[in-house]
């Protein structure tokens, strides 16, 4: 059975009950399914990939090793459906271009491209244990740099004032950032 609305492509009711799962917090981890019964001889709270951290949703969902190919998954399908968007817009995109600065290289997830304006963006999905918007404002503030303004300006041949930076950032839960989604302009992606 599928369930669908307007906003979401049609999702298998399993999916579904997992991603409200997540959202309030009812995954069934070792600590949770061991509360009121956590005493010496217990049940084991320990995570059971053998990562040797107390297993929380938190951690499976965003730190455990077992879980990586899935994070990976994830973030490429916020990349997809922000490129489809931009693409769907008009503008012109590139994805994970290289950048040699003095710091190291840097690989924004996606450049876009229209009537000589550049927006270079870079998706990240973070516990929410820090400030979203402060996440944001670190993301931003790592590529928007006099390097990778010089080589956008010239590989693009606009100007300085032309290029903006931003960020795709989501909390593990599927919260936005507030001063992510007002750069994004999520009105005229989604």
């Amino acid at each position: 059975m599928l369930v669908a609305n307007r906003n979401s492509a049609a999702l298998s009711v399993r999916d579904y009950v997992q991603f409200h799962h997540v959202r309030v917090n009812t995954l069934p981890t070792r600590v949770r399914t061991s509360r009121c019964r956590r005493v010496v001889g217990g049940p084991p709270i320990e995570c059971r990939a053998g990562c040797s951290t107390i297993e929380t949703a938190a951690h499976v969902i965003q730190g455990c090793h077992s879980t990586h190919g899935g994070r990976i998954l994830r973030h490429d399908a916020i990349c997809r459906i922000a490129v489809s968007s931009l693409r769907q817009l008009g503008w012109s995109v590139r994805q994970e271009p290289h950048f040699h600065t003095r710091e190291g290289l840097r690989k924004p997830d996606i450049v876009a491209v229209k009537d000589q304006v550049v927006k270079v963006i870079d998706a990240q999905v973070i516990s929410a244990s820090s400030s979203l918007d402060d996440s944001h404002r670190r993301k931003v503030a790592k590529y928007d740099t006099p390097d990778i303004r010089h080589q956008v300006a010239s590989e693009y041949g606009v100007e300085n004032d032309n290029i903006s930076f931003s960020s795709i950032t989501i909390s593990w839960r599927g919260i936005w950032s507030a001063a992510s989604a007002a750069k994004m302009d999520l009105k005229s992606l989604l």
